[in-house]
């Protein structure tokens, strides 16, 4: 179950709740993040993960403010679940891809005028790969 709001300015949050069918011991996920910089009006945003786990869920998200397009781009494999823009009270694009994957990965989106952005990406271990 997720959670989540929207501030007045564009800034929200999600809390991730639960996670069913995964490992839980330690660690169970790897965590990569790109860098939060600012954009150019056609800028990539990428971001890197490195793993080692067989069947791991993997699923990266982006967010740019001020941005109004993000088009998914050179991540083979990746299907792009969220991708939307917010134009008030202020410009915000949002992007989701996911896939299953052995080791490591990159994905990136091309984001048109942002102030600054931010990636993230993580992958789940599958419950019976250990």
């Amino acid at each position: 179950m997720l959670e989540g709001g929207l501030g007045t300015g564009g800034q929200g949050g999600i809390n991730v709740i639960e996670l069913r069918n995964v490992a839980q011991q330690a660690p169970f996920a790897s965590a990569g993040a790109g860098p939060a910089t600012s954009c150019s009006t056609a800028a990539t945003r990428s971001v890197s993960l490195t793993f080692a786990e067989p069947g791991s869920f993997v699923y990266a998200v982006l967010g740019a403010r001020g941005g109004r397009s993000a088009a998914l781009t050179s991540s083979a494999g990746f299907i792009e679940s969220w991708n939307q823009h917010q134009s008030t009270p202020e410009h915000l694009m949002a992007a989701a891809a996911y896939r299953i994957a052995d080791d490591t990965r990159s994905v990136s989106w091309t984001v048109g005028s942002c102030y600054n952005s931010a990636a993230a990406m993580v992958a789940v271990e599958r419950l019976n790969s250990r």
